[in-house]
Parts: structure tokens; C-alpha cells; sequence
């Protein structure tokens, strides 16, 4: 068997960037939450803005947006937008779904009776040139349809193939309207106008591997500037980590020329260098979910350990945005996994400085947002399969190590709140703050402390400034990339390098 020889090269290659609507991996640029309403309470965005998102995911309703054929109304979201923009905030709209006029008699939401005709889609994309078109400049990531993979929003039976000529109807009539560049491959320094307005989908239930192999068979990647996902769960955040990877290798395989057999080269094949990200465009955890604790109490506090916990594995997987679902309560019903994806509660305070009464998830986004504030991830620190430890840094503000271990209920062991990182035996310099902002002290305090105890599982932040010279030395080394494709019995060239951080 012939030697797979791998060189270590001190040479950066330039990669085609994202669409430049689109945050750039490894920052809290990309968090974002979903509401349901047009008219925020007085002082809520400043609330949504304050616990550390920067995007708003909202449904834009074909029905309510267009009363009758050729008539538009977007008053209501111009409101939104221009709210949302004083407050600091980007949108993430959902281009969704039928229209009556456009269905069967009898039909019902999502109005999908004649998705498969020519009329449904060219209707749908008519009107979507006309909302992305009205907000062109904006920034604004539009999605197209939410989970079309599945019956409750594509009825009777999800259809891969009207989704696919849904998503080709509505690129080719943005296209024509000047609102989307000709080319998806985005050369460093690529301007938003150049790019064009930026499209995602298919926004499946899960991360549904054939549907998604179907959409990129008929070549949908050329679509969309991103592949988004909604990656639920009951369990751990961190189990998508091979649900990402499973969808990058299959993103790869339909867009890499050398995928091709062996001799062969299509040129109308997407460039292997453009870059398509995944998005997470709506995940969550409800703490009515019997899963989640024994009662409400334990629940919440399950939920305000998976929601920094998910953040931040998405950003260890180079996921640029992501969005949590949900911001309010939407209901009264304990017991109504619907009515408590909320990280506030339902009913107003009457207070425009908190309008909405914070759940333990909330102050455990707003934490994780002010330790990690102006930072970028560095690297995920190796530990263990069940001990994670991922690295940020900044110029000004030194390093933060946001620490924590897995639940042990998968092999009985007993973990402690924060792992052992092997070569930081030196703590004196970290201060720690809890999941939920409370003052602990030094990392030798929570080790020991009996407060540890409250917060099995969450993520802690070991704040240093100075770095420890064990840390600085590997904060230096360039972090490599999720996946390394080769091709055997050929030389291998993987870019890496190293400062000297003295």
C-alpha cells in the first residue's frame, strides 16, 4: 500500500468568503432568537439586544402581506425593520407559506394543496421579489419556507421535488429582478451589492440527510448562499456535532469538481472553493419536556444549561448563525411543549427597562454574551469525549475558557463542574463568574465551592488577562480545518502555522 505522505506548509491559501450578509464564523456576531410579532412591547427589543443577540428570526407571511393578486402590503414589517434597526438588531425573515388564493377550497395553513403547479410558484415568487426587493440593502437573510420536509408545513405529504422547483421558481425570478448576483462564489472583499440579497433553505426538520441530498442532487447548493437546519433535540446539544459533519461531507460531495470519477470535469459544477455554510435557523428546548427535569424548576434550569451550550458548540462547528427558538413563552399551558420554548415569560411587566420577566435561559444568554463579548473562538481544547473546553481570545480583553462536562447519566460517572485542563494547573489568575452572573471568585473557589453543586453541566468562563503563557502558547497555533479531503497516494498539503506569542 502505497504511504499517504502529509506536509505541514507555512503558506495560507485565500478562500472565497460567505455571503457577506452573513456573519463570519467564530464570533457572538451570529446569535440570534425568533419572536412572533411585528410590534414589539416598548423597550423588548432593547431587552432582546441587551441579552446578547444581534438577529431576530420572524415568519413574513405570504397571506398577510399580499390581500389580494398583485396588491402588497408590507407596512407592518417596515415597522418591524426600522424598530429593529434602531435597536441594533439584523432580521432573518421566513418567506413562508401558501396563499388561499392560490389553493384548493377547503384548504388549510400552510395553504400547499397546489404547491406542485406552475401557478402556486410563480405566484409565490412574484411576491417574494416583492418583499426582498422592497427591503434590498437591508442585510436581511430571507429563508425560504420553514421545514418543508415535514406534513404539519407541506400538506397532505412532504414532496422533495415541488420544494426543489418552489426554490428554483423563486431564485431565476430574483435573479431577473437584479436582486441576487450571477455567480454564488464569493471573492475576498465581495461588497453586499455585488452578492445581491441573500437566500437560505431548505430549513428542514432536523437535519434531514435525504431531503437534503435530494435538494443538492438537483442542484440547489447553486440556490442557496447557505444550507440551513433546524437540529432538535431532547438530549445534549453537543450530539449534532456528527449531524454537522454527516452534511458537510454530503455538501462536499455534490460541490467538489474532484468528486467527480476519476478523469472527468464538469465545469457547470459548483466551484469546489465557494464556501457554503450551515445555518442552525432554529433550535431550542422546551421546559415542558418531560426530558428535561421532574418539574417545571428543573426544567428551566435544563434549558438555561443546553442554551449556551448549544451556541457554542455551533460555534466550535463553524456554524455562522444561529438562531434560538424561542423568545417568549407563547402560552399558558405548563404541560404545552409549545407554550414554554419561551426565555421569558409570557405576560408583560409593565416595565419598558424589562418589559418580560427573565427565565434562568435568559440570564444564562446574557452572561455568556458579556464574558465572550468582542472575542473569537480560537479552538476547541481536546480533553475528553465527555469534557469540553473551547478557547476565545481578543487584543484588548486577553482570554476567556469556557469550560464544562457533559451529563454523566450515560456511563454513571460523576463529573465535577469544571473539567481538568491539562497544563492550567496554575488557576490563580482566572476569575469565574456562575452560569447565571453571581460573583464565585477564582477558579480554585467553584472547584471546591458547595455552590458548585447548583450548576452540574453549565458552561463556566475562566476569564484571564494576562494569558497564562501555557494558554498564549496555544492560542498561537492556527486551528485546522473540521474536515482535511484527500485522495490516496497523493501528497497532502494542509496549511498551519505558528507564532511566537513571546
Amino acid at each position: 500500500m502505497r504511504a499517504l505522505l502529509i506536509l505541514l506548509v507555512l503558506t495560507l491559501t485565500a478562500a472565497a468568503q460567505i455571503h457577506p450578509s452573513l456573519p463570519e464564523p467564530g464570533t457572538l456576531d451570529g446569535l440570534g432568537v425568533n419572536i412572533h410579532f411585528t410590534q414589539p412591547q416598548p423597550g423588548e427589543l432593547e431587552m432582546i439586544r441587551a441579552a446578547g443577540f444581534r438577529w431576530v428570526r420572524m415568519d413574513f407571511s405570504w397571506q398577510g402581506t399580499e390581500p389580494e393578486p398583485g396588491r402588497y402590503d408590507f407596512s407592518k414589517y417596515d415597522s418591524l425593520v426600522a424598530a429593529l434597526e434602531k435597536a441594533g438588531l439584523r432580521a432573518y425573515f421566513i418567506l413562508d407559506y401558501g396563499h388561499p388564493k392560490f389553493a384548493d377550497a377547503g384548504d388549510r395553513q400552510p395553504f400547499t394543496s397546489r404547491a406542485g403547479t406552475q401557478e402556486f410558484r410563480d405566484a409565490f415568487a412574484k411576491w417574494a421579489v416583492a418583499a426582498v426587493g422592497h427591503f434590498k440593502g437591508r442585510g436581511i437573510v430571507w429563508e425560504l419556507w420553514k421545514e418543508p420536509n415535514i406534513a404539519g408545513f407541506w400538506k397532505p405529504k412532504p414532496d422533495v421535488q415541488q420544494y426543489i422547483a418552489l426554490a428554483k421558481t423563486v431564485a431565476a425570478a430574483l435573479e431577473n429582478a437584479g436582486l441576487r448576483g450571477k455567480s454564488r462564489t464569493f471573492p475576498p472583499g465581495t461588497k453586499r451589492e455585488a452578492a445581491g440579497e441573500c437566500l437560505v433553505g431548505p430549513a428542514t426538520s432536523l437535519v434531514d440527510l435525504p431531503f437534503l441530498d435530494a435538494c443538492f442532487a438537483a442542484g440547489l447548493l447553486e440556490v442557496f448562499d447557505a444550507i440551513s437546519v433546524h437540529p432538535y433535540r431532547q438530549g445534549a446539544p453537543e450530539s449534532v456535532a456528527e449531524e454537522y459533519r454527516a452534511l458537510r461531507l454530503l455538501i462536499r460531495r455534490h460541490c467538489a469538481a474532484d468528486a467527480l470519477p476519476l478523469g472527468t470535469y464538469d465545469p457547470s459544477r459548483p466551484d469546489p472553493k465557494r464556501r457554503i455554510p450551515i445555518l442552525s435557523g432554529e433550535w431550542g428546548y422546551s421546559s415542558a419536556w418531560p426530558s428535561l427535569g421532574q418539574n417545571e424548576a428543573a426544567r428551566e434550569a435544563t434549558q438555561a444549561k443546553y442554551l449556551p451550550r448549544m451556541f457554542l458548540t455551533n460555534i466550535a462547528n463553524d456554524i455562522p448563525l444561529s438562531i434560538w427558538y424561542d423568545w417568549r413563552d407563547d402560552g399558558d399551558d405548563a404541560k404545552e411543549a409549545e407554550h414554554r420554548f419561551g426565555i421569558v415569560r409570557r405576560k408583560t411587566t409593565g416595565d419598558a427597562k424589562q418589559p418580560f420577566e427573565p427565565k434562568p435561559a435568559f440570564r444564562a444568554m446574557k452572561v455568556m454574551a458579556e464574558e465572550l463579548k468582542g472575542m473569537r473562538f480560537n479552538k476547541r481544547l481536546m480533553i475528553s469525549e465527555f469534557e469540553h473546553a473551547m478557547l476565545f481570545s481578543s487584543e484588548d480583553r486577553g482570554a476567556c475558557l469556557s469550560a464544562w462536562s457533559l451529563d454523566g447519566e450515560s456511563d454513571g460517572e460523576i463529573r465535577p463542574p469544571l473539567p481538568y485542563v491539562p497544563g492550567l494547573e496554575d488557576i490563580s489568575t482566572f476569575q469565574v463568574p456562575t452560569p447565571f452572573g453571581d460573583a464565585v471568585g477564582g477558579l480554585g473557589d467553584i472547584s471546591r465551592s458547595e455552590d458548585s453543586r447548583n450548576y452540574p453541566n453549565s458552561a463556566l468562563y475562566l476569564r484571564a488577562n494576562p494569558i497564562p503563557s501555557r494558554l498564549a502558547l496555544v492560542g498561537e497555533w492556527e486551528r485546522l480545518p473540521l474536515q482535511t479531503f484527500v485522495t490516496i497516494g497523493t501528497t497532502v498539503r494542509i496549511p498551519f502555522s505558528v507564532k511566537n506569542h513571546t
